[in-house]
Order: C-alpha cells, then structure tokens, then sequence
C-alpha cells in the first residue's frame, strides 16, 4: 500500500458503512488517493455529521487506526481546541464524570487527547461506549486519542 493508492482500493474499504463510502467518495472524488486522506482526514476536520450515529464513526475510525494502520498524530499544539477544559464539552453525565474523576476539574482536551484508546479503556468505568462518544467528540474538534503534541 502506497500513498498513491486509491481510498476505494485499501484493504477493508468494502467493511465500512455504506453511507461512509458515499461520503469518502464525496469528499475525495473517484480517484482519491491514500496521500489525500493522509493531507485532509475528513473525519478529523469536525464534518462528520450526518453520516448516521457514532456506530458509523466508530467502524469507520476503526478502519483508520486498525486496518490502514494510520496514525494521525500531528496536531499543531496551538489547536484553540486543545486548551478548552473538558467540561466545556457537551459529553453525557456518566462520561463527564469519568472525564473527572480522571482529569479532575481542570482537566483539559489536550490531556485527553495525550491518552490512548487502551489506556482509557483500563480506566474504571471506560467502557467501549464512553470511549465511542470521547471519540466522537474529538473527531467534532479535529482531534484524536493518542495524540502526541
């Protein structure tokens, strides 16, 4: 797999939702290349809406992170969003607890976005779900877990 290979011939394409390759198709033409999805993650841009609820989002990062084996780790540390405190985020009460029982009050997004996937999830009470929703709001943002800023 190189850059130049076309987003419609990567290994798992045809295991996403759907309404997922339609907007891929959408936003990077027919032949949209592997190093278009590097330069311009849509996901990461906070332009998921509408594409059908996290279950979509999560299949679809899912195939970012585990079938491509991309990491999207470059993330300018002077991100406005990296510097909003957690509660500023509209999460669900039992997530906005988790966030501050780990984070405390002061606990900022670019402290989430510093942890990965695993380590939340060894975390009491970060389940697979409240993970989805960290998840999809940061996507919202333009940012990710396991980011190294």
């Amino acid at each position: 797999m190189d850059q130049n290979t076309k987003i419609r011939d990567l290994p798992g394409y045809r295991s996403i939702p759907k309404i997922i390759r339609h907007y891929l198709m959408r936003e990077y033409g027919e032949n949209g290349t592997l190093a278009e999805l590097c330069a311009r993650p849509w996901f990461a841009e906070g332009r998921m809406g509408g594409i059908g609820g996290l279950a979509h989002v999560e299949k679809y990062w899912r195939w970012i992170q585990e079938d491509l084996h991309l990491q999207f780790k470059l993330v300018p540390d002077f991100s406005p969003a990296l510097s909003m405190k957690l509660s500023d985020i509209e999460f669900s009460v039992r997530v906005s607890k988790l966030l501050l029982a780990e984070f405390g009050a002061e606990g900022t997004i670019k402290e989430l976005t510093q942890k990965t996937y695993g380590e939340l999830r060894r975390g009491p009470g970060f389940g697979p779900a409240a993970i989805s929703e960290i998840e999809y709001h940061l996507a919202k943002l333009g940012l990710h877990l396991g980011t190294e800023v």
